[in-house]
């Protein structure tokens, strides 16, 4: 899966779950809403579940972020081990199908594993969601709005148009809504991201100038 992928299915997983996550960070509602399986974590379950949910989500943004941004190396062998250590880092955060890494809170790992084969059924079947969770690039080699965009911002920054760079990961959740991630990386929702021009325009100028500023 890719990783924007990855992020919806943590998304699905808390909402499904009736996951009551606070933080600026944290998305609002993934769009479809998921079923409803909140009677797999008891009462007194709670608690740990979503704190332990928000640091998966903030670990798999920023791995996504980091897939994004980085530059994998040249050479057969070199690439290799860069691909190694990614997936090492990758399972790390926590993923399918065993959530080996959720272990420290067993609720939480074995609601996500008893839901997975529905939450993957779930997310295939929703053709427009997986297109916008893909990680959209956002480079000066984009179409033409972004690239006009970008020789604005290296002008505001008197810099050659080849230092702006950014990425965008498109997540499918309620309403206009974005978050800076990190240095280039921002996260925001489908729905408005390439439908609303100015929308897609704030983000994107975000991811920019952030780098740059980094």
């Amino acid at each position: 899966m890719s990783d924007g992928h990855d992020l919806d299915l943590l998304l699905w997983f808390r909402d499904a779950l009736g996951l009551v996550v606070p933080g600026d960070d944290v998305p609002p509602r993934a769009v479809p809403r998921s079923p409803d399986r909140s009677g797999l974590l008891a009462d007194d379950e709670r608690v740990a579940a979503a704190g332990r949910w928000a640091a998966w989500w903030r670990a798999a943004l920023a791995f996504a972020g980091e897939s994004q941004r980085a530059e994998a190396p040249a050479g057969e062998g070199q690439l290799l081990a860069w691909v190694r250590e990614r997936a090492v880092v990758h399972e790390a955060i926590g993923v399918p199908p065993g959530f080996a890494a959720l272990g420290d809170v067993p609720s939480l790992r074995d609601a996500v594993v008893r839901l997975f084969a529905d939450a993957r059924r779930d997310l295939s079947g929703r053709e427009a969601a997986c297109a916008g969770a893909l990680p959209r690039r956002a480079t000066a080699e984009g179409h033409r709005g972004l690239a006009a965009l970008a020789e604005d911002v290296a002008r505001a920054h008197d810099v050659g148009i080849g230092a702006v760079r950014g990425a965008v990961l498109v997540v499918a959740v309620e309403g206009p809504w974005w978050r800076l991630v990190g240095p280039g990386v921002v996260v925001c929702s489908s729905s408005a991201y390439g439908d609303d021009a100015a929308f897609t325009a704030e983000v994107v100028r975000a991811a920019f100038e952030s780098a740059l500023r980094a």
